[in-house]
């Protein structure tokens, strides 16, 4: 499987609405953010929105913000379509990214989900990542 990792640049497309389909599947609604305010952050790179796609489809998606004045990124949301969860795409999407990361042992309720990581290359832009 060819597996596509971007950023999306605007929420006027295709795409985020495919990515706003994963997010209201992954996340509760006391737990999500209302699509509004995403669409207008990544409108206003005031966030950051990356996706997967397949041969047609977004995959898989992640939502980030920069800590002004840090190194730092903060992980708002990543979900994977339910088709293809366990096919370790967070994975993948975090090692071309983020290839100064290092998980360290901290796991999301079913255990197989990082959910921190810490750079092992301090000249890299990020220095420490969490995703709640």
């Amino acid at each position: 499987m060819h597996i596509e990792f971007r950023p999306l640049k605007t929420s006027n497309c295709t795409e985020f609405k495919e990515l706003l389909a994963i997010y209201h599947e992954a996340f509760p609604p006391e737990e999500r953010q209302p699509d509004q305010v995403l669409q207008e952050n990544v409108e206003r790179e005031v966030s950051q929105a990356y996706i997967a796609k397949d041969a047609s489809n977004v995959i898989f998606f992640l939502h980030a913000y920069s800590v002004p004045q840090t190194p730092l990124i903060f992980l708002d949301y990543a979900a994977t379509h339910p088709s293809y969860r366990g096919n370790q795409i967070s994975w993948h999407f975090s090692n071309r990214h983020f290839p100064c990361l290092e998980t360290t042992g901290f796991y999301s309720a079913n255990r197989k989900t990082p959910i921190m990581a810490k750079t092992v290359t301090p000249s890299r832009s990020a220095s420490f990542i969490l995703a709640v």
